[in-house]
């Protein structure tokens, strides 16, 4: 079995045990090779640090201090050295990251300077949940020894309560749809974007009238120092109940070329026209169904065939105007016939050619 061993400065060994003796401080990385003659495996890098390392210390912001959005803060250090005493900027690195629950946002270091400044912003990314700055100063000595000190600040918050009336309405922050009621905390002096958009619900349509504060139905608001609440109030309505207005039939007993059935009161805006036709025939079909004022029908469910009998159900809709009359051609005998009309305020006519 033979050993490898490098150490990082130009110098090896070929021992098992070996001692090695640094001439210069720094930072080394050995290694260690082993060899069967056939197979040879190499270890996991060993990090050796050689000399006194430097002492880093950050002046400001004080750990655990406190900002606001829009806030400046100052940040400062100072480093030394067992070797080369004070430190210059030129060995100073800071890094200013920003944390929210257990992920970070990396900022851009900064280097070469003792001192500086950022900003909190106040707009962007928000600061619900845990979010709190890491500030992180490296100082490196002549040798490329490195040490590290850190400290955090964190936000000042504020809960902010949104709801609706009625309540259980949609409302969106900044662009993400909430279901009220609902506690959002931020930070003091942020910017947001509220919006209580119309919305529906089964039949019911749910209109935007107000805003607590009086903003528009969307607004920026700016997260105040104490807690606030914003209430969006809506006005409702709801879709008038489906029923029959009028509801006429014929009832022919022998075949006809032709079957009216007039309504005795005009049609208004809205009314759907149904129609169910019925005839002694097991194969006759229906080609098309109209009413006097030109409307054109459509299938409202496909013919049932019967024992020597066939029906089908036809409708219009969206009618408006004068009364109808409804006529039908056929060259068979039809069977007793309802029609009827159905909608918010509904009325019908058709009559029906078949071959």
């Amino acid at each position: 079995m033979s050993y490898s061993w490098t150490f990082g400065d130009n110098a090896s060994s070929t021992t098992a045990n070996p001692t090695h003796t640094y001439d210069q401080a720094g930072v080394y990385t050995a290694r260690l090779s082993v060899s069967d003659g056939v197979n040879t495996t190499v270890s996991q890098p060993l990090t050796i640090t050689v000399g006194s390392p430097p002492t880093a210390t950050i002046l400001s912001p004080q750990d655990g201090g406190t900002f606001r959005a829009g806030d400046v803060i100052s940040f400062s250090g100072d480093g030394t050295d067992p070797d080369d005493g004070t430190l210059p900027a030129s060995a100073f690195t800071w890094n200013i990251d920003f944390l929210h629950e257990g992920h970070v946002h990396p900022g851009t270091p900064i280097v070469g300077v003792k001192s500086g400044t950022f900003t909190i912003p106040t707009s962007g990314h928000d600061f619900s949940g845990f979010t709190r700055y890491r500030i992180a100063l490296t100082v490196t000595d002549a040798n490329g020894l490195t040490a590290t000190k850190a400290v955090t600040i964190n936000p000042e918050k504020v809960d902010l309560t949104f709801d609706t009336v009625p309540s259980g309405r949609t409302l969106y922050l900044d662009g993400i749809a909430r279901t009220t009621p609902f506690v959002y905390d931020t930070l003091i002096g942020f910017n947001h974007t509220i919006e209580a958009r119309n919305q529906s619900s089964g039949d019911t349509s749910y209109s935007f009238a107000s805003w607590s504060d009086g903003g528009a139905q969307q607004h920026g608001i700016v997260a105040p120092a104490t807690a606030q609440s914003y209430t969006a109030t809506y006005t409702t309505s709801s879709a008038a109940p489906i029923g029959f207005v009028q509801v006429r039939s014929s009832t022919p007993q022998t075949a006809q070329s032709t079957v009216a059935t007039a309504f005795a009161q005009a049609q208004t805006a809205g009314n759907l026209n149904a129609v169910a036709i019925g005839w002694f025939d097991s194969t006759g079909n229906i080609t098309s169904v109209s009413d006097s004022a030109g409307n054109t029908y459509q299938v409202g469910a496909p013919t049932f065939r019967g024992n020597g009998f066939s029906q089908a159900v036809y409708y219009a809709k969206n009618i408006a105007g004068r009364r109808r009359t409804r006529s039908r051609s056929s060259s068979t005998r039809p069977f007793p016939m309802s029609t009827s009309a159905s909608s918010s305020t509904a009325a019908w006519t058709a009559p029906a050619r078949w071959t």
